[in-house]
């Protein structure tokens, strides 16, 4: 009956209801009229690119959405922002007894500067051999869906492209082009 979880706005967490499998444990079942109709649609969405994702999306700031592939995302942490280091130009946690760098999608992307919160989600993601720490916005939510990557409008490093997401413009986050990129700043 359920689909995942999330973290809500008020950091309580919720279940994501499967609403079709509820449907099917009460015995509710749709006409052959609207099978057919949704078997269409889906040949229609096939020939207009569409892909499968599975994706972790968050917020770099109030109205600007990004997400990463799930199988970047080593973990999802809430961290107290007292606990964050400032060693010259870097900022780090102590992290599972070392050093996490952390960063935000400014540094990498033309985007808004980010506003730091009390208790900070930090996605953390392995590339290669090295950790590093990405602040967000949550909600923080995975999320498997069928869209249109879009390599267009949005195609500057380390964006690949755009999707669209719950109505949302949501910006597609390569992490090893992402990685790449802080190191050298």
């Amino acid at each position: 009956a359920y689909m995942g979880a999330t973290i809500l706005p008020d950091d309580h967490p919720g279940l994501v209801l499967d609403i079709l499998s509820i449907a099917e444990t009460a015995g509710l079942s749709a006409t052959d009229e609207l099978v057919s109709e949704a078997a269409s649609s889906l040949v229609q969405e096939e020939d207009k690119g569409f892909e499968d994702f599975s994706l972790l999306t968050f917020r770099n700031s109030e109205a600007e959405y990004f997400a990463v592939d799930l199988d970047s995302v080593e973990r999802l942490e809430r961290f107290a922002s007292d606990d964050f280091e400032k060693i010259g130009n870097e900022e780090v946690i102590q992290y599972r007894g070392s050093a996490l760098p952390l960063f935000e999608m400014s540094q990498a992307f033309n985007c808004s500067e980010f506003e730091a919160q009390t208790n900070q989600e930090v996605v953390v993601f392995k590339d290669g051999g090295s950790l590093f720490g990405l602040k967000v916005v949550g909600p923080v939510d995975t999320v498997d869906c069928r869209a249109v990557l879009d390599k267009t409008t949005f195609n500057e490093p380390p964006v690949s492209g755009s999707l669209i997401l719950n109505s949302k413009t949501t910006l597609l986050v390569d992490v090893p082009r992402l990685n790449q990129i802080l190191k050298k700043n």
